[in-house]
């Protein structure tokens, strides 16, 4: 049984998104104008490519987390993307899946989300780096580039978890801002959302630096199911170097069961439960 130490994204450092001056606590600002480098487009360190938990065959079937899929769309900064199949996640969507994850049967969870091509490139890249014993951006660059680029810039046909939401309209507990540990959503009044993600992790980089995530969209909730469309979504992903490649995907809905306690939001999707604090 194939057993990959998977040396990519877990987002379990204390570095979390928050407000668009990248200061903790606060409120959200709409990060529609900034490209990068702050958190309201969600800047900082992440995917550092270190100490992630492990892959197996086997997966799990966590039941929740937003997972934020690189669809098909056009590049810029640097490199290009490739469309992959219909099957299931990209490799670039399984990085980015697992750096929302704080436990293995999450990550596995994301693994299993992938398509075939995905897998392979991500299996690719990880025996590239495990074969090198690469432990630093120097070696994954030179021995790892071409592993590095085509997962990086594997990109993967949208799969909607139902019809696009066309009208906003949301339980009014739900407006406002809401923090995790990677990710903040902010809920309007008209149904309308943003969604900022900050992926990141402790460690000295191999590979990828940090991942940026900004949607904007519209959010339905009919009982406790939420569904989300986002129609303008964006990925920055920073490698070692400081080189940026940004990625505008296309439009996704995605479903949630939801429910709140007290403060805390709790959002269950297709990898696991995720908790977010109002603030």
């Amino acid at each position: 049984m194939r057993h990959l130490l998977l040396v990519l994204l877990v987002a379990c450092s204390s570095t979390k998104t928050v407000d668009g001056s990248s200061k903790p606590g606060g409120s959200t600002d709409d990060p529609s104008t900034n490209a990068g480098g702050d958190s309201s487009d969600t800047g900082g360190d992440s995917s550092n490519m270190g100490g992630g938990p492990s892959i197996t065959d086997g997966g799990a079937s966590n039941d929740g987390g937003s997972v934020s899929d690189a669809t098909a769309g056009d590049t810029s900064s640097s490199g290009t993307s490739s469309v992959g199949d219909a099957a299931g996640d990209s490799c670039n969507a399984i990085f980015t899946c697992v750096g929302q994850c704080s436990d293995d049967p999450c990550t596995n969870a994301c693994y299993d989300k992938g398509s075939g091509a995905g897998k392979q490139k991500i299996d690719a890249l990880v025996a590239c780096l495990n074969d090198n014993a690469c432990s630093d951006a120097t070696c994954a660059k030179m021995y790892c580039s071409q592993e590095l680029d085509e997962c990086i810039n594997d990109v993967s046909v949208s799969h909607d978890a139902g019809p696009p939401v066309t009208q906003g309209s949301i339980d009014s507990s739900l407006i406002g801002d809401w923090m995790g540990s990677s990710i903040t959503y902010h809920f309007d009044a008209d149904g309308s959302y943003f969604m900022v993600g900050l992926l990141v992790t402790p460690g000295a980089c191999i590979a990828i630096d940090h991942i940026e995530l900004t949607n904007h969209g519209v959010a339905r909730t009919q009982g406790n199911m939420l569904t989300t469309t986002a129609t303008t979504r964006k990925q920055v992903t920073t490698d070692c170097d400081g080189n940026q490649t940004t990625t505008m995907n296309a439009a996704r809905t995605d479903q949630f069961t939801w429910s709140i306690s007290g403060s805390t939001l709790t959002m269950v999707g297709d990898t696991g439960a995720i908790d977010y604090q109002k603030q």
